[in-house]
């Protein structure tokens, strides 16, 4: 394995570019402490010829958002031969959409919040859209990672603020009923869960900003739940990351 030659895939035209550039250089010093051959290839418009020209055994995915998390990439790959790293094509695209992940987790008994979805055309017709769904509500475009173009509303007038503001990173946008809860991300590796980290923001809202501002949030290792919940964590995040048909190493927030 030390052998192979291995060519790291960052960037992207996404809004989340500059994280991908940032894991790509964490992923390629890792590489090359463990000895292996490492090049770095930008994901853009020459990505095909970048490949071609790499001579590459395998591709290792530091892509985030559109294009590299949502199956276009691994699409590429796909054809080109190339093995890499993380979830198929299907499983990618499903897992990029909030609405197909949330369908197939109710399909799967997975518990997620009551949801409701909106195009850019609907929103002229929001007030009865929206009708009962009652307030707090959360909004987020529905492809689209980082947390980027998520907020919180709690009327009519915040709600149709935070849909246009996530409408500009997607077609399609998901209004879910708020909930109030520790943040808890668990890391599943083939299938297995492999622990449950809580996240605490010190602004209280687990945005952008404090995902990637050094200090602006707190992690607690294991979660601050009891042995029950806890074991639940774990089987719950087994569970969604079957349903997606997921493989490799996989992320489960809840």
């Amino acid at each position: 394995m030390p052998a192979k030659r291995v060519g790291v895939l960052v960037g992207g035209p996404g809004p989340e570019r500059e994280i991908s550039l940032k894991s790509g250089d964490a992923i390629v010093s890792a590489l090359k402490h463990l000895g292996y051959e490492v090049c770095t290839i930008e994901a853009d418009a020459d990505l095909a010829y970048s490949l071609r020209s790499s001579s590459i055994d395998v591709a290792f995915l530091a892509l985030h958002g559109v294009y590299g998390e949502d199956g276009c990439v691994q699409g590429l790959l796909e054809l080109m031969g190339i093995p890499y790293t993380g979830s198929s094509l299907l499983a990618s695209a499903l897992a990029m959409s909030k609405l197909k992940s949330k369908e197939l987790f109710r399909l799967y008994n997975i518990p997620t919040s009551p949801f409701y979805t909106v195009t850019e055309s609907q929103l002229a017709k929001l007030k009865s859209l929206h009708g009962l769904f009652g307030f707090p509500v959360f909004v987020k475009p529905d492809r689209s990672g980082s947390s980027l173009g998520t907020a919180a509303a709690y009327n009519l007038s915040e709600l149709e603020q935070a849909l246009r503001a996530a409408l500009a990173f997607d077609s399609t946008a998901v209004v879910e009923r708020f909930i109030k809860g520790r943040e808890v991300t668990v890391a599943v590796l083939d299938g297995k869960a492999l622990g449950a980290l809580e996240i605490e923001a010190r602004t209280g809202v687990y945005d952008y900003d404090s995902k990637y501002t050094e200090g602006a949030s707190d992690y607690f290792y294991p979660a601050r739940v009891s042995k029950e919940r806890y074991q639940c964590l774990l089987h719950l995040a087994e569970r969604a990351h079957a349903s997606l048909g997921a493989s490799g190493a996989t992320r489960v927030d809840m």
